[in-house]
């Protein structure tokens, strides 16, 4: 939830829609996760995931690209994710 509110820049009420909860829920989540990065290596953890989504194509920027003949399923949360995404 953190990541994609902070990562993805998903917004709140997004987030809340996408994992099915309530925006109280997920402004809970992204709290708990600023207070415990207070400690260094949890700061660096969250860090480099925040990275690491960044980083990664949208799925608009691999058009062109071969795709494989069956494309793996994606899991469920992914699944409720990727029309917000577009």
């Amino acid at each position: 939830m953190y990541l994609c509110h902070t990562a993805l820049e998903m917004s709140i009420t997004r987030a809340s829609i996408a994992f099915g909860r309530d925006r109280s829920t997920i402004a809970h989540a992204c709290h708990r996760i600023e207070d415990q990065r207070d400690d260094p290596a949890a700061a660096q953890w969250s860090e480099g995931l925040e990275t690491l989504l960044r980083m990664a194509p949208s799925p608009g920027a691999l058009r062109g690209v071969e795709a494989p003949s069956a494309p793996p399923r994606p899991c469920a949360a992914c699944a409720r994710l990727a029309p917000f995404w577009r």
